[in-house]
């Protein structure tokens, strides 16, 4: 994926881009709290109708599909290492569990509890080994296919 966003990076003006990269941060950092186009384009230095289109040119969706994605894969990430679904719905920034159910099945092709308890099949984990992260890409690599 890293190949494709550089390739799609090169559309946009390089001065652009370092706000562009500087919101997709903000995004990945604060993820869990409400981001609207209008604070992003303001981390960005741009317009939001500007920063909409700039973003979109560059990284082949929209900021609110991304920051929908960025929520997903953190929640999943926390529905892997025992969350619970209504936790990890509320850690990510959803404010309603059957918004957050939907987005997640439309997604992942499955409820996030069909995920969880798939992937709680796979391996349980010792409670004295809980607090050890897995990383997802480890996770990716040595599990069977998600979907």
């Amino acid at each position: 994926m890293a190949p494709r966003i550089a390739h799609r990076e090169s559309r946009v003006p390089t001065h652009l881009l370092v706000g562009l990269r500087r919101a997709r941060e903000l995004v990945r950092d604060d993820f869990a709290s409400d981001l609207d186009v209008r604070r992003l384009a303001k981390a960005a230095g741009l317009s939001p109708f500007h920063f909409v289109r700039s973003f979109e040119s560059a990284y082949g969706m929209t900021p609110g599909r991304f920051v929908q994605r960025v929520r997903l894969e953190r929640a999943r990430d926390l529905l892997v290492r025992g969350t619970s679904v209504t936790s990890a719905c509320f850690e990510v920034g959803y404010a309603s569990l059957g918004s957050f159910s939907a987005t997640f099945h439309r997604h992942f092709a499955e409820s996030p509890r069909a995920f969880a308890q798939r992937v709680r099949a796979i391996g349980a984990v010792p409670a004295r080994l809980a607090a050890v992260y897995v990383p997802l890409c480890f996770f990716r690599r040595w599990s069977p296919p998600l979907v």
